[in-house]
């Protein structure tokens, strides 16, 4: 005896099952995340590594080459990518798909333990880690202010605005586009310092030295432990350039005796236009497993309480990715909605028999809603493939209910009454059903 055949014998349990697991599938479906497409857990490590005051030719023949040797004997390694800026490197390897990720991790830390012994000695380890991120961002803003200059404004972006997006619970990355960072520039006068017996690297390294801001452990302080940091680094530009350099000779000099200190910013490296006008502009990413729907609401309460509290910058939204999701979401939800009351329509429509058509119009709703208990329990979410998913199973779900009605009705018609009719047409295709 099948279980077709059995649940026939003994209705209630199957009910009973049914019913329990209709309720939860629908707890389920409230709880699951709303996503453009699923979460894609692609093997791909990055590695970061700095060295204050490094140029980035030091750290590309110092650094980035001697990581690179060890990492090129790593199996199933597709790509190697290297970004280096001064004072910092960046490397991500990328791996052919169908590598675990954890194993590729293990992979790349060992390579780089590896490659510790040959980097400078003055620099701290390389971190290893693989991104929690998702790929892309889910809503842009552009920030503007009449009384913060360019510079000012891109710190604000960097510090205040940052630091209040991070707190939303579901945000994992703001990055800045446009706009510029201040930067303190020594230019120093090679003619004075040859005079002096000076080199550009024995000043680097006298600023070096005393531009330090170090953990100093722990201290009581008011009967509860408290961190504690050495500050030593200049507190404004005119403190910097009276900084004091050692001369061979055993005198000292102040910094802007040799050469000029100027309170200045970086080049561009990033441009962000809206309508054809410059911007600064900072984009919002989201942790993975987490939903775009309620992730953005989150963003957008938080701006909106952000630009009260900061009337002197006006914050305007420029492109989110989350409205085509939405779009998306509830096209698809209307189109199961659409489908499964037109499959019935067509069952009735041909058939000609409430009983046939009564069965189709259970079979769907206790067939799909189930599944949303099984996609929360396995972490699926409803995006794009998951909802593709399940409106073509609704197809497939009519068919079978059809088939097994148009097998009973047969049975039906050679005189056999309805209960072995049902017995005898589930013995013969429900395994194949």
């Amino acid at each position: 005896m099948n279980f077709s055949s059995w649940a026939i014998r003994y209705p209630v349990p199957p009910i009973l099952v049914f019913m329990l697991m209709t309720l939860t599938g629908l707890m389920a479906f409230q709880r699951l995340e709303v996503q453009n497409f699923p979460d894609m857990e692609l093997p791909s490590i990055s590695i970061s590594a700095s060295l204050d005051g490094a140029a980035a030719a030091q750290l590309e023949t110092e650094v980035a080459r001697k990581i690179e040797d060890q990492l090129t004997g790593l199996a199933m390694m597709d790509s190697v990518t290297t970004t280096i800026t001064d004072g910092s490197v960046s490397i991500t390897v990328s791996f052919q798909v169908g590598k675990d990720v954890q194993v590729a991790l293990d992979e790349v830390q060992g390579a780089v333990d590896q490659a510790r012994g040959d980097l400078p000695s003055d620099m701290s380890a390389p971190t290893v880690s693989k991104s929690s991120l998702n790929a892309s961002p889910l809503i842009t803003y552009v920030l503007r202010s009449d009384k913060l200059d360019d510079a000012e404004l891109s710190w604000f972006i960097d510090s205040e605005f940052e630091r209040a997006m991070m707190r939303v619970e579901g945000v994992g990355q703001v990055g800045r586009f446009g706009g510029v960072d201040r930067e303190i520039r020594v230019e120093l006068n090679p003619d004075l310092l040859n005079g002096l017996g000076l080199s550009a690297s024995d000043v680097n390294a006298r600023l070096l030295a005393v531009q330090r801001d170090l953990s100093g452990g722990q201290a009581e302080i008011g009967g509860e432990s408290q961190s504690v940091r050495v500050l030593a680094a200049a507190q404004s530009v005119e403190e910097l350039a009276a900084t004091p350099i050692p001369l061979p000779t055993g005198s000292w000099v102040r910094l802007d005796e040799l050469g000029t200190v100027i309170d200045t910013h970086s080049a561009l490296t990033s441009l962000a236009y809206l309508d054809g006008e410059p911007v600064i502009a900072a984009e919002i990413k989201r942790l993975k497993g987490y939903s775009d729907l309620e992730v953005t609401e989150n963003v957008r309460a938080a701006v909106a309480a952000f630009a009260a509290a900061h009337p002197e910058v006006q914050i305007e939204e420029a492109y989110d990715t989350v409205l085509p999701t939405e779009q998306n979401y509830h096209a698809s939800m209307n189109m199961l909605y659409e489908g499964g009351l037109i499959a019935v329509f067509v069952v009735f429509l041909f058939l000609r028999n409430w009983r046939a058509t009564f069965i189709a119009a259970t079979a769907l709703p206790l067939s799909i809603i189930p599944t949303f208990l099984a996609m929360d329990y396995l972490g699926y979410t409803l995006n794009t493939v998951t909802l593709l998913a399940l409106s073509l199973v609704v197809g497939i779900l009519v068919d079978d209910a059809i088939v097994e009605v148009e097998n009973i009705e047969r049975h039906m018609a050679t005189g056999e009454d309805p209960y072995k009719a049902a017995m005898d047409a589930a013995a013969e295709i429900g395994l194949a059903v």
